[in-house]
């Protein structure tokens, strides 16, 4: 009996990591289309997502084109683009899982940032700062100097 729990708690840390690990995939994903496209999918993370996975399956498919169509002399360039595909989906994972941690265990709001697709302008434009405070009012009426200078007042 123990056997078995020990065998389903390892299923269930598999199936929890690889669970962690698409989701952190998506969410990177959507950062790397909000980063290309910006105010466009800044409220719509399907096509956010879609974006940043199309750019990654773009760029292992070059790799295999390239590499399919080249004999000795590209065969490198295509190495390289399926390299850098394979690099940027790992990049895009981890980014994606590090946001969603730093989302579930930041300090409160502003402490962390969100991977909510509400959020639209946190990985587009900055929001523009807030304005200055308007100057204190004066009480009393107002005085003007006199016309010589002077600073005595009668």
């Amino acid at each position: 009996l123990l056997a078995i729990a020990l065998v389903l708690g390892i299923v269930g840390i598999v199936v929890g990591a690889l669970y962690a690990g698409f989701l952190g995939y998506l969410v990177g994903t959507m950062f790397l289309g909000r980063r290309l496209f910006g105010d466009k999918v800044a409220h719509r993370p399907l096509l956010a997502i879609g974006a940043g996975v199309l750019l990654i399956a773009v760029l292992k498919g070059a790799a295999e084109v390239i590499g399919a169509l080249s004999f000795f002399a590209f065969h490198p360039v295509g190495m390289a683009f399926g390299f850098a595909a394979w690099l940027l989906t790992f990049i895009v994972a981890s980014a994606g899982l590090g946001s969603m941690v730093n989302a579930r265990f930041g300090k409160g709001t502003g402490g962390g940032y969100s991977f909510s697709a509400g959020m639209g302008n946190q990985w587009g434009k900055t929001p523009p700062p807030p304005p200055p405070p308007a100057p204190p009012a004066h009480s009393g009426p107002a005085v003007t100097p006199p016309p010589d200078g002077s600073s005595d007042a009668p």
